[in-house]
């Protein structure tokens, strides 16, 4: 029997949480039964809620076992241990160099296929090579204000640190002092720093927005900071990622025994050697045809990658999984043919796509549209695909990471059995996934989703309303 929407969203408490928004909602078990339908074909935001899309289209596409590479290669001559010429490091969209903080593990690797080649030490550059990848590393649908954070930098063919570097700030003494910001990492000794902050009231909060771009090593921290915050961490972006990973490698090459005469560079997008962000570049790159190959080194496997972009929501592992996909399907990296080749993957399995449009792969773009009943025909198609069970695996449950507050009075048992993914921006707040049966029988899985738009309710009392819908359903 189908369950009625007034069970959902009849009381008191769910009127004033969705006054003014539009929400759908959709519920089925594997079996086919309809459990929930309210308005289940409009299209909304989705938010987060997207990366289901990408991780699934990626683990199929792509697979499991799928890894981005990193080529070294090197022009000139080697003699007597000495190369004449210049290291080039060819990214090939790899998302995970130094994405913990320390890159010294992949470049021991490194080091040591120069060594196999018998390279002892370097009369050139190190020159990190973006070129593998076509296409702005940012969507032209993203906001102006997010592109400034880690969760707004796309990746690039060649990246370091997810392209992105921590600050901190701390308040003034007083209202309109200056808030003091400070670099933990990782240091980038090019950039300019023009932080315009002061000190809020108290209790305002953190209302701070960083803006840079790749025409110029210079950002600014804009906005206020709440009277007594302190050591607040901001992870903000980096623009040059290329000439950051060249910068950190030479410098451990100097540090581990192979010396560099030469300086550290990157490419700019019309194919110049660029050993100085501030200055015309002059030097054209080499061409690969024109290099020798040193070796080459491999990130983790994809599926290890969709487990944490699913669990802490990360937008630069989802957008790199799209770029590879892309590649993979139409042989380009930009965000029109990663789209473009997900929707052509969902009509090859049967999916009705007139209920999904996507500008991104990690749902940070407001034009991306997806109806809460594609998000349960996709989910439900995923069950009978090689990849379910990682997919599923790599779903958060309630209690932890991006889930943490979900479901806070349930029993661990349901808990268990829970398995969706969040998706959340100004006004909107979404959940998909699926629900586990309690004894086992896979056609009695329930596939769900749940999607709120133009909310203007506090984030507790959405949340509450959600868990409640969850609970009914998986009575």
């Amino acid at each position: 029997m189908l369950l009625s929407v007034l069970a959902f969203a009849g009381s008191a408490h769910a009127q004033q949480a969705f006054q003014g928004a539009v929400w759908g909602a959709y519920a089925v078990r594997a079996d086919g039964r309809v459990l929930l339908d309210n308005q289940s074909g409009i299209l909304m935001v989705p938010a987060s809620n997207v990366k289901i899309i990408t991780a699934g289209t990626a683990l199929e596409t792509l697979g499991k076992d799928f890894r981005w590479d990193t080529n070294l290669a090197y022009t000139g001559t080697i003699e007597d241990g000495v190369l004449k010429g210049d290291v080039y490091i060819i990214g090939g969209g790899d998302p995970t160099i130094a994405a913990g903080g320390n890159a010294d593990a992949v470049f021991a690797q490194w080091r040591e296929l120069m060594l196999a080649k018998g390279i002892t030490s370097v009369d050139g550059n190190i020159i990190g090579d973006p070129r593998f990848y076509d296409g702005a590393p940012e969507a032209t649908s993203w906001q102006y204000e997010d592109i400034g954070f880690y969760y707004g930098k796309g990746p690039e063919a060649l990246n370091y640190y997810k392209n992105s570097q921590d600050l901190s700030a701390t308040a003034g003494k007083a209202v309109g002092d200056p808030v003091q910001i400070s670099v933990t990492g990782p240091q980038l000794p090019w950039m300019r720093y023009t932080h315009s902050c002061t000190t809020g009231e108290s209790g305002s909060g953190d209302k701070l927005y960083f803006y840079n771009s790749d025409l110029a090593p210079v950002g600014s921290m804009r906005g206020t900071l709440g009277l007594g915050v302190n050591n607040k961490n901001e992870q903000v972006s980096n623009r040059f990622p290329a000439y950051t990973c060249a910068y950190y490698f030479h410098k451990y090459l100097q540090q581990n025994l192979i010396s560099v005469t030469g300086c550290y560079a990157d490419i700019t997008p019309d194919g110049f050697v660029r050993t100085d962000l501030d200055s015309p570049a002059t030097q054209k790159a080499a061409e690969w045809s024109q290099m020798k190959n040193i070796g080459s080194s491999y990130s983790v496997q994809l599926s290890q990658v969709v487990q944490e972009m699913l669990h802490t929501s990360d937008n630069f592992y989802a957008e790199a999984a799209l770029q590879a996909i892309g590649l993979n399907v139409r042989g380009h990296t930009d965000y029109a043919s990663g789209t473009a080749a997900i929707e052509e993957f969902a009509t090859e399995m049967g999916l009705d796509t007139d209920g999904m449009r996507l500008k991104d792969g990690s749902g940070l773009s407001r034009a991306d549209y997806v109806s809460p009943a594609f998000f349960v025909s996709f989910l439900k198609m995923m069950m009978d695909t090689p990849s379910y069970e990682v997919l599923l695996e790599s779903l958060p449950q309630p209690g932890y990471g991006t889930l943490a507050t979900y479901l806070s009075g349930a029993s661990q048992d349901l808990k268990k059995r829970v398995r969706m993914k969040t998706g959340s921006m100004d006004g909107v707040r979404c959940l998909s996934g699926y629900i586990l049966p309690a004894d086992g029988n896979k056609e009695n899985t329930i596939i769900f989703s749940i999607m709120v738009n133009n909310s203007t309710a506090a984030s507790r009392s959405l949340i509450n309303e959600l868990d409640r819908m969850i609970l009914n359903l998986a009575k």
